[in-house]
C-alpha cells in the first residue's frame, strides 16, 4: 500500500514538472530563458527514486546477515566454553580403586583401604641368597650383586654383602636383611639386587 501511494506521488510530481516545462505565453525576452536551470525529466526522477528504494533494503539485509553470523559464532563459542570444563573433569577423573583380597602387596597403600599381611613386608629379603648354590650369574644367588663366584661357579653371599658395603653377614643383618625398607620398583637399588619381602592384601 505504501509503495502504491509513493508511486502516485512520483507520477504527480512528474506531471507537475512536465507542465512547468511547457513554454508560457509571455512577452519576456528569449535571453531570460537561458538563466533557468535545466529541468529534470520524469523518467530520470523515477530512476533516482527507484534506486534509493532498492538500495536501502539490501543494506539492511546485509547488516542483518552479518549480525546473525556474529551471534551464531558467539553462541557456539560460549557453548563450547561451557562444555569444555565438564569434559575435562570427566576425562581426568578415574574410577576409585578398591581393595582386592589376596593381591600381592608391599605396603598397606597397595591394598587401597585394606591391610597388607605378611612377614617383614616391605623389607629386603636376604634369604634369597644361598651359599654354595651353583650359579652362572648373580640371578641364581637371589640377585645379590657380586655373589656368584666366577672361579667356583657357586654363590658366595658374604662376597655379595661385602660388595654392598657390609663387612660380614652379621653386619648385613643389622642394616639390610629384614631391616631396610624397599618396594618392588626400587628393590634392585635399595637391596643391591635382592628381592623385597611381599605380603597379601586382606580387605576389611
Amino acid at each position: 500500500m505504501q509503495r502504491l501511494i509513493l508511486f502516485v506521488l512520483i507520477l504527480t510530481a512528474a506531471l507537475c514538472i512536465t507542465r512547468s516545462e511547457k513554454p508560457e505565453k509571455s512577452s519576456a525576452k528569449p535571453a531570460a530563458r537561458k538563466d533557468r536551470a535545466t529541468p529534470i525529466s520524469a523518467a530520470e526522477l523515477f530512476k533516482e527514486l527507484s534506486k534509493s528504494m532498492t538500495l536501502k533494503p539490501s543494506v539492511k539485509s546485509s547488516k542483518s546477515k552479518g549480525t546473525e553470523e556474529v551471534e551464531s559464532t558467539t553462541a557456539k563459542e560460549t557453548e563450547g566454553s561451557q562444555k569444555s570444563p565438564k569434559e575435562n573433569v570427566e576425562a581426568t577423573t578415574s574410577p576409585k580403586k578398591t581393595c582386592k583380597a589376596f593381591d600381592v602387596c608391599y605396603s598397606n597403600d597397595d591394598c587401597h583401604g585394606g591391610q597388607c599381611v605378611g612377614a617383614f613386608v616391605g623389607k629386603c629379603n636376604c634369604n634369597a641368597c644361598l651359599d654354595f648354590w651353583f650359579c652362572e650369574s648373580d640371578a641364581a644367588c637371589g640377585g645379590l650383586k657380586g655373589a656368584c663366584s666366577n672361579t667356583t661357579k657357586t654363590c658366595d653371599c658374604n662376597a655379595g654383602f661385602k660388595a654392598a658395603g657390609y663387612k660380614a653377614y652379621v653386619d648385613a643383618l643389622k642394616g639390610l636383611c629384614n631391616e631396610k625398607k624397599c618396594t618392588k620398583d626400587n628393590a634392585d637399588k635399595e637391596c643391591f639386587g635382592l628381592p623385597c619381602h611381599y605380603g597379601t592384601c586382606m580387605c576389611l
